[in-house]
């Protein structure tokens, strides 16, 4: 009985050293992105500023890495690259998301904690705070993976987790204008203890325009109406429509995949 006592008290001990580390990781990121912010500006920089400016944005990437932790993930998403997005101001790349993104082609996964994630949202009044309406917000995926085109979410896909509050599945069309166009991309978003992960999988545009464009949702465009009102006939058509169709397994499944993979 007093060994397996010692045992768990040990476990906990561990856990909770683990925990700290974690912690202190987070802390020393968000205080040194902080400062970085502060002293740092993409208006006329010198090429001395330039050169310091990279060489902390470099440590900025690794402190980034080491508060994340370890992060295993499947070779589908190919060659990863890293890079860091910790501008806030609008001079730069208009306040991405602190996090990790590895790119490959047609995909990006992107890893962050909920410490991180949570110090972010405090200074981004436009985003919801809990993470349930958060994981809905068409401008969070914006802010996540890009800023140069909107993200428009159709609909949700029905996936299996462990954590089904924080985890979920979409069909969306991330593009610089809008259309009678079926969704491009396939969003997956998770909490795993205290990280998470999201993924963006670009849709074949072959299958894209041919399998999943719907008649009937095409032809709810109408050329009396305003593009705005047309575009959320069709998306409101698509949701509607597309569970009757062949593809719309498909995409559960791939996106179940990615879960699992999470």
């Amino acid at each position: 009985m007093v060994l397996k006592f010692f045992l768990i008290f040990i476990t906990a001990l561990t856990i909770f050293a683990a925990e700290s580390r974690s912690s202190d990781a987070e802390d020393l990121y968000i205080k040194s992105r902080n400062e970085f912010l502060k002293k740092y500006s993409r208006k006329n920089l010198d090429a001395r500023v330039e050169k310091e400016e990279t060489a902390a944005l470099a440590q900025l990437e690794k402190l980034l890495t080491q508060a994340i932790g370890p992060i295993k993930f499947s070779s589908e998403f190919g060659e990863i690259n890293l890079a860091l997005s910790p501008y806030d101001d609008g001079t730069h790349i208009y306040g991405n998301v602190d996090g990790l993104n590895f790119a490959s082609d047609k995909k990006i996964f992107f890893a962050t904690t909920k410490t991180i994630l949570t110090d972010y949202l405090s200074k981004h009044k436009e985003l919801p705070k809990d993470f349930e309406s958060l994981f809905k917000s068409d401008k969070f995926y914006s802010q996540i993976f890009n800023n140069d085109a909107a993200f428009s979410g159709y609909l949700e896909l029905p996936i299996k987790s462990t954590d089904l509050k924080n985890s979920r599945a979409f069909l969306v069309l991330n593009a610089q204008d809008i259309g009678a166009f079926p969704p491009n991309s396939l969003i997956v978003i998770t909490t795993r203890a205290d990280k998470i992960f999201a993924a963006k999988i670009d849709l074949d545009p072959e299958i894209e325009n041919s399998v999943m464009q719907i008649d009937a949702c095409e032809k709810a465009w109408a050329e009396n109406k305003s593009d705005e009102v047309n575009f959320k006939a069709y998306k409101s058509c698509f949701a509607a429509k597309a569970k009757d169709e062949k593809f719309f397994l498909d995409l559960i499944s791939q996106a179940q995949k990615i879960v699992d993979q999470f």
